[in-house]
């Protein structure tokens, strides 16, 4: 190392642990120097001041305006700026073994020795988990969570399926980004829109791609919006094919943080129309948890959180007629806290397009 900037603060403190330095601070400016001070280094005896002075001040090209001694350290004081130390400091370190001082590598040295592929361009995508209950195959059977998917149509993963997304817009925000994604890929526009995670994985994509995930929930009759065609279908969420990328894991990640909110939000709510049955309402929970539910305890604690509230309607069929309930909407969806905010509007559909690089 032949220079490296420092604070001036720090000249005194590092002076006892980095032997045989010469250290030419700055006063009254925000940086100083260290340069080698070879006299010292090879053992002779101390020169004078005035000596020392005279080989920082030529060879480190510093106006000298005064000298001190600073925990034994020779110490020049200088008004000047070191526009040519600069430049070598923000040079390619030198790769040989650390100094004999054991003055360690600076952030941009670290930079500099990086593998020149963490230089390439990060992008940023944006892709959504949606769920909804979908009819059970066989009678008897609990209502299916499924979500959508879309095929890719190139490389990488040609042909296997993913989630809905795109990239994210230089003048875009995450939410727009995230709505609009949905009405390209599916042409579906969640009322139930929320960011859930980021996955950033340096190997989950041939190029560099941090991804924003965002989940929604979707009524039935909402779901029949979906462009479902070749390349857009809808598919068990506890039974997926390989999916591109670490959408497996996205979607397991998605599963488990719905299952664990159901618990203590009225998150399941968003799947169903805005006026059901209590017995509607447990058949919601136990698809998502994929269990039953005693019906007296679960009445008993709906009706205790004060999350529904009943209506003088009833619902009438073969069977005794069932009170409707109504959402209480004074108690949020979900709660977001200071960042609560009203939904973007999604866009106009488009034509149904293969998910983003994510």
């Amino acid at each position: 190392i032949r220079a490296v900037r420092i604070p001036e603060r720090l000249a005194g403190r590092l002076a006892p642990s980095v032997p045989g330095l010469t250290l030419c601070a700055c006063r009254g400016s925000p940086a100083g120097i260290v340069r080698p001070y070879s006299v010292a280094r090879s053992g002779a005896a101390s020169p004078s001041v005035a000596d020392t002075t005279r080989e920082m001040t030529h060879g480190c090209g510093l106006s000298h305006t005064d000298t001190k001694i600073v925990h034994g350290v020779m110490v020049a004081m200088t008004q000047t700026d070191f526009p040519q130390l600069a430049r070598q400091v923000d040079s390619p370190p030198h790769t040989g073994a650390p100094s004999a001082g054991g003055v360690r590598p600076t952030a941009r040295a670290i930079a500099h020795k990086q593998d020149p592929g963490a230089q390439q361009q990060i992008r940023v995508a944006v892709s959504t988990v949606i769920f909804t209950l979908r009819p059970a195959e066989k009678a008897g059977e609990r209502d299916r969570v499924a979500i959508p998917l879309v095929r890719r149509t190139r490389d990488p993963h040609h042909g296997q399926w993913a989630l809905p997304g795109g990239w994210l817009g230089v003048a875009e925000g995450l939410d727009a980004a995230a709505s609009r994604t949905l009405a390209e890929t599916t042409g579906l526009a969640p009322s139930f829109l929320e960011q859930l995670y980021a996955f950033g994985d340096v190997h989950r994509s041939p190029s560099r791609v941090v991804s924003i995930i965002y989940w929604a929930l979707l009524r039935r009759d909402e779901a029949a919006a979906a462009l479902v065609g070749e390349n857009v279908a809808w598919f068990d969420a506890t039974a997926l094919p390989e999916l591109a990328f670490d959408h497996n894991q996205i979607v397991d990640y998605a599963l488990w943080r719905l299952r664990t909110k159901v618990g203590y939000s009225r998150i399941a709510h968003g799947l169903l129309g805005d006026e059901f049955t209590l017995a509607e309402l447990r058949e919601v929970y136990e698809s998502i948890l994929e269990r039953r539910l005693d019906p007296a305890n679960f009445r008993r604690q709906v009706e205790g959180s004060g999350s529904v509230l009943p209506t003088e309607r009833y619902r009438t069929g073969n069977h005794r007629p069932a009170r409707l309930y109504h959402y209480n909407h004074e108690v949020e969806l979900a709660d977001r806290g200071p960042l609560a905010r009203e939904f973007t509007t999604a866009l106009t559909p488009h034509h149904p397009t293969e998910s983003s690089e994510s």
